[in-house]
């Protein structure tokens, strides 16, 4: 079968709509969290929460003028986020 590894072979179907499910669930929270802290890149802890304002961050800020990508837009995506997607792209294709 295309696409049939070894890894996934001996694999009942509810397992591997599990582990499709929880490699989603890894990739969003990893490109939600990404977001989240694109405001502050490069700042420290206690320089990020001085500028922002906020003693834990709970929504997506636009850039700081402190962090190493001022213009960064809230909400928007981080060059990390697109790596991980080609990762698990490639991964796939594999």
């Amino acid at each position: 079968m295309a696409g049939e590894s070894n890894l996934t072979r001996d694999l009942t179907g509810s397992q591997l709509d599990l582990i499709k499910d929880r490699v989603r669930g890894s990739l969003f929270a990893s490109a939600c969290g990404n977001s989240l802290g694109g405001c502050g890149i490069g700042m420290s802890r206690k320089d990020l929460m001085a500028s922002s304002g906020f003693s834990v961050l709970t929504d997506y800020l636009p850039g700081l003028s402190r962090s190493q990508s001022p213009d960064h837009v809230e909400g928007a995506l981080q060059s990390d986020s697109f790596y991980a997607l080609s990762l698990a792209e490639s991964l796939i294709e594999a």
